[in-house]
């Protein structure tokens, strides 16, 4: 006999009503008792009071899902035991209404002699909730409940090599590469890169120029993106801009600090289960703009107060 059908037969047997027949702990964002008794009545057309028997439920937070542990207390060693889990604890309160009412459905059934179908075949389903069945010691042995969708392991982590294109820091157009590692716990994550872009040259009349380049490192914090594979976050740099005067007179070679924060994305196109191939578009305000002069007082270069970047590279580690 199944786990339900056990239960079936123990609840017919017992014909009684438990005096507090519905048991919810729940945090404080889920809906109240009163809601889930009012969702098992509007899918049963029946209040709660005539449940056969009691039903604990119990729902915990677990990193960004909802838990649920439905226990079924009839008086009989075969026990059933549910799991749901959702990534929204409303989607969780449906899906625990759903599982007491088809439950209820079948004790009806049997408890008026009708012929019902066969227990398994009227187990709950529902798109957005994932259902486990916990039997007794003497069935199966327990089966995790599947991964809810959308839904990330606890830990992750990863290196980076990637080039990278930018204007605003440094004279024109530039290009650089990017070494960079990053951890992540649950949905938020913190990384850090050191990137060196090229001398840029700015031109600063007839034969006179300066080439400006910059080697920088940054730190980025944010959230790995619930629906969309890639990741959101805020950036702070902190690097050395380097000029040096060609072809004017008295020549020398500066450097100054340079300081900058903003923000980003960065989309992921996976290559295996390790390996993926990411882009990241970044927007960053100078906090810092030094001014390279000549001994006169001559500007010859001074970097935008808005600098963008764009990366391309190959990352490796887990999700």
């Amino acid at each position: 006999m199944s786990v339900t059908g056990a239960w079936i037969a123990a609840a017919a047997a017992a014909g009684t009503t438990s005096a507090e027949p519905l048991g919810w702990t729940a945090p404080p964002e889920c809906p109240p008792l009163a809601a889930v008794e009012a969702r098992i009545a509007q899918r049963r057309d029946a209040a709660v009071d005539g449940l056969p028997e009691r039903f604990d439920i119990t729902v915990v937070r677990e990193a960004d899902r909802y838990v649920a542990t439905i226990d079924a207390r009839a008086p009989t060693a075969s026990i059933a035991v549910r799991t749901l889990t959702a990534e929204r604890c409303d989607e969780l309160a449906e899906g625990v209404a759903l599982v007491i009412a088809r439950l209820l459905a079948v004790h009806r059934a049997v408890h008026r002699a009708v012929p019902t179908e066969p227990a398994a075949a009227l187990e709950p389903t529902a798109p957005t909730v994932r259902v486990a069945t916990v039997d007794s010691p003497s069935a199966e042995p327990r089966r995790e409940a599947p991964r809810a969708r959308g839904t990330v392991p606890r830990w992750g982590g990863g290196a980076q090599l990637a080039g990278r294109a930018g204007v605003g820091a440094v004279p024109e157009f530039n290009l650089g590469t990017e070494l960079g590692a990053w951890v992540r716990r649950d949905r938020g994550f913190i990384g850090v890169s050191a990137s060196a872009w090229r001398h840029s040259i700015q031109e600063i009349g007839p034969g006179g120029a300066v080439a400006v380049g910059l080697t920088s490192t940054a730190v980025r914090a944010g959230r790995v993106m619930q629906r969309l594979p890639g990741r959101v976050f805020a950036t702070l740099e902190v690097g050395t801009l380097a000029g040096e005067g060609m072809a004017v007179t008295a020549a020398r070679t500066g450097r100054a600090r340079w300081l900058a924060a903003g923000a980003g994305a960065t989309a992921i196109w996976p290559l295996s289960a390790r390996t993926r191939v990411v882009g990241t578009v970044e927007v960053l305000g100078a906090l810092t703009r030094p001014r390279f002069v000549l001994e006169d007082g001559t500007e010859l270069y001074r970097p935008a107060s808005l600098v963008g970047r764009f990366t391309l590279g190959l990352e490796v580690g887990w999700r």
